[in-house]
């Protein structure tokens, strides 16, 4: 319980420590040559890499599917060539 408890907070300072990074590098973007970063196009930017890992999960999606039926062709075709190796072995053995 002891344990959790500081893993909790550990993680919570972890998360504000990000913030506070991010914040800073806000801030720093600011400053450089009095460029303003826009909140509008910072949600902008946000939305298009959201858009881009909702691109790529659906990708990724799509390659399991598509790699789910070919092991299953290649389990089916493994099931073919074992059953005629025991085929032309049957005949093997009929003709001795």
């Amino acid at each position: 319980m002891f344990d959790e408890q500081q893993q909790a907070t550990a993680k919570q300072q972890e998360l504000r420590t990000n913030i506070t990074n991010i914040d800073n590098t806000i801030n720093n973007y600011n400053m450089i040559g009095g460029a303003k970063i826009n909140e509008g196009e910072l949600n902008k930017q946000k939305q298009s890499f959201d858009d881009e890992l909702t691109a790529i999960s659906a990708n990724s999606q799509q390659i399991a599917v598509k790699l789910a039926e070919f092991e299953k062709k290649k389990t089916e075709k493994a099931q073919e060539l074992a059953d005629l190796e025991a085929k032309e072995k049957g005949a093997k053995n009929k003709k001795t």
